[in-house]
C-alpha cells in the first residue's frame, strides 16, 4: 500500500511539528535527500533566487523521483523572489568582512570578493545617501555609507561577518517598487507555477491584495497553497486580512527583524502565530532556527530554546535555510531540530487549544472536526483517522490540535503532498472507492497492517454522508477494533 514505508519507521520518534529543509548546494544530491526524508523532512524549500532555471527544473524532477521511490508524500516549496537586493556574484563561496575595513557596493557588474560587490539592482545605487545604514546577510552585517563616489558607495563595515553570492542586502528608507516591474514579477510567478510546486511562498506581501493579485496571475487550475511571507511592517499592519486571503503564513525573521527592532520581533512571532492558529492556517517559523549549525555540528543553547519555544507557540512547521542548503552538516541540522521539536512536544498545551473558544460561529466542518479531537482527548484514543478529499477537515482537525495520531486518508497525491503543512496530521493513501459502512472495516486494515492497534483499542473516524462531497465532514463514529 502506497505510503506507509516511512510511515513504519517513524511511528516511534513521530513528530507533529513539520519539517521545512531548504535544497541547496550542499544537499542537492539523490543521497542527501534521502537522509534528510529518512530524519523526517516533510517538505522541501527551493528558493529561486539561486540558482539558474535549468538547475531549479532538475531539482525539482530529482525531488519527484526519490520521493517516489522512497513512497514518501513529500511536499515541494518554492520561494519566489520579491523585490528584495541583493548581492552579486562572488569569487569565492563565502566573502569574509572585517569590522573597520571599507567594503563598496557598486553598480558595476563585477566579480566581488572582501572589497567590493555588485548588486542585482545596479540601479539602486544613485538612492543611496552618505550616512545611511545597509545590512547584509540578514542583518548580520552592517555597513556605514561614507560617501558615493562613481557609481559606488563606499561603506564602513561597522561589525565582522561572512557573505555569500545572492545574499539580501537591505536599505531602510528605499522603496524597491521603481526597481521591479510589474512585468518582471508576473514572469516569476508564472515560472514558479510552472514547476509545479505544492506551495508558493510570495516574498514582501503588503496587503491581502497582493495575494489576490498572485491568484489573478496563477489562475484557476493552479492547486498550489499560497504562502505569504510577513517580511514587512506594512504586513503587520494588514496581518488579519493576509492572513484570512493566505493558505498559510511564514515568519520570514530575516528581513522582518531588519525591518522592525530585534526587540520586537519575539512578540510579533508569538502574535502571528496566535492569530494563524485561531483562523486554522499553518504558519511557518523561519530564518537561523540553527545558524551555528552551518559551520558546526553542535547547536547553541538559545537555538535549542528558540525552537522550543516555537513549538511550544503552535508553530506548525519549521524552516532550515542557510542550515540545509550550504552548510556542513545538513542532515544534522534536520535531525536536531526534528529531536527538540518532538522531546518539547511532550509538553505541547493540547488543551488549551481544545478549550480555546472560536470568535465567530461555527460552521458544520468546523464544529465536527472540534467534537472529533475532543472525543479522541477524552476516551484518550490512539488514532484519529480522516478520510479528506480536499484537505480541508484535516487542516480544522489540525487547528484543534488533538494529542492522538491523526491519520489523514486521501487519495490525490497533490492534496497527500500539501498535508506535510499542518501539525499533527500524517497522510496515508486511501482509494475512497467503498461506502460509508464499510468505512471503518477499511481503516481497520490499515491500522492493523501498520501495526499501530490491536484488539479491544478505540479509534475516532470522520466522514461525510454521503461519501465523496468535498468539505461536507458532518459525523463521528468511535470504532472498536475487533
Amino acid at each position: 500500500m502506497q505510503g506507509l514505508f516511512l510511515l513504519q519507521r517513524n511511528m516511534k520518534n513521530w513528530n507533529r511539528t513539520k519539517i521545512i529543509a531548504t535544497i541547496g548546494p550542499a544537499s542537492n544530491s539523490e543521497r542527501l535527500i534521502k537522509r534528510l526524508i529518512r530524519e523526517g523532512m516533510d517538505i522541501a524549500r527551493i528558493n529561486l533566487s539561486y540558482g539558474t532555471k535549468t538547475q531549479q527544473r532538475v531539482l525539482v524532477r530529482l525531488l519527484r523521483s526519490v520521493s517516489q521511490e522512497m513512497r514518501h508524500h513529500l511536499g515541494i516549496l518554492v520561494d519566489i523572489p520579491g523585490p528584495k537586493i541583493r548581492l552579486g556574484p562572488l569569487r569565492d563561496r563565502a566573502v569574509f568582512l572585517r569590522k573597520g575595513a571599507l567594503f563598496r557596493l557598486t553598480a558595476e557588474k563585477v566579480m566581488g570578493d572582501e572589497r567590493w560587490a555588485g548588486l542585482n539592482y545596479p540601479s539602486v545605487i544613485k538612492a543611496i545617501k552618505k550616512g545611511m545604514r545597509i545590512y547584509l546577510n540578514d542583518g548580520l552585517i552592517k555597513l556605514r555609507v561614507l560617501e558615493i563616489k562613481e557609481n559606488q558607495a563606499v561603506c564602513f563595515v561597522e561589525n565582522s561577518g561572512e557573505v555569500r553570492t545572492g545574499k539580501g542586502v537591505n536599505i531602510p528608507g528605499i522603496e524597491l517598487g521603481r526597481y521591479f516591474s510589474a512585468r518582471e514579477d508576473a514572469g516569476r510567478i508564472s515560472y514558479a507555477a510552472g514547476l509545479e510546486p505544492d506551495f508558493i511562498a510570495l516574498s514582501f506581501i503588503r496587503e491581502a491584495e497582493d495575494l489576490r493579485r498572485l491568484r489573478r496571475v496563477l489562475g484557476r487550475k493552479n492547486e498550489a497553497f499560497l504562502i505569504a511571507k510577513i517580511e514587512k511592517r506594512d504586513a503587520l499592519r494588514n496581518l488579519d486580512s493576509i492572513v484570512e486571503a493566505s493558505d498559510g503564513v511564514m515568519v520570514a525573521r530575516g528581513d522582518l527583524g531588519v525591518e522592525i527592532s530585534l526587540e520586537e520581533l519575539p512578540l510579533v512571532q508569538k502574535d502571528i502565530i496566535a492569530q494563524c492558529n485561531l483562523k486554522a492556517k499553518p504558519v511557518i517559523v523561519a530564518t537561523q532556527m540553527l545558524v551555528s549549525m552551518v559551520d558546526s555540528p553542535v547547536p547553541t543553547r538559545a537555538e535549542v530554546t528558540d525552537i522550543a519555544n516555537a513549538v511550544l507557540d503552535g508553530a506548525d512547521c519549521l524552516m532550515l535555510s542557510d542550515e540545509t542548503a550550504v552548510g556542513r552538516y545538513p542532515v544534522e541540522a534536520l535531525a536536531t531540530l526534528r529531536k527538540v521539536a518532538l522531546i518539547t512536544e511532550r509538553r505541547f498545551p493540547c488543551l488549551k487549544y481544545l478549550n480555546r473558544q472560536m470568535d465567530k460561529y461555527m460552521n458544520t466542518l468546523e464544529a465536527v472536526s472540534y467534537a472529533a479531537a475532543w472525543t479522541a482527548y477524552n476516551l484518550n484514543v490512539d488514532c484519529l483517522v480522516v478520510p479528506t478529499f480536499s484537505g480541508e477537515t484535516a487542516r480544522w482537525i489540525s487547528r484543534f490540535r488533538p494529542p492522538a495520531m491523526v491519520f489523514v486518508l486521501a487519495s490525490r497525491p497533490n492534496i497527500l503532498r500539501r498535508l506535510g503543512i499542518f501539525w499533527g496530521v500524517y497522510p496515508v493513501f486511501f482509494p475512497f472507492k467503498i461506502s460509508l459502512e464499510k468505512l471503518p472495516a477499511k481503516v481497520e486494515f490499515i491500522l492493523k497492517k501498520l501495526k499501530l492497534v490491536r484488539s479491544g483499542d478505540r479509534v475516532v473516524i470522520t466522514a461525510s454522508n454521503p461519501m465523496g462531497e468535498t468539505g461536507k465532514t458532518n459525523l463521528i463514529q468511535v470504532h472498536e477494533i475487533a
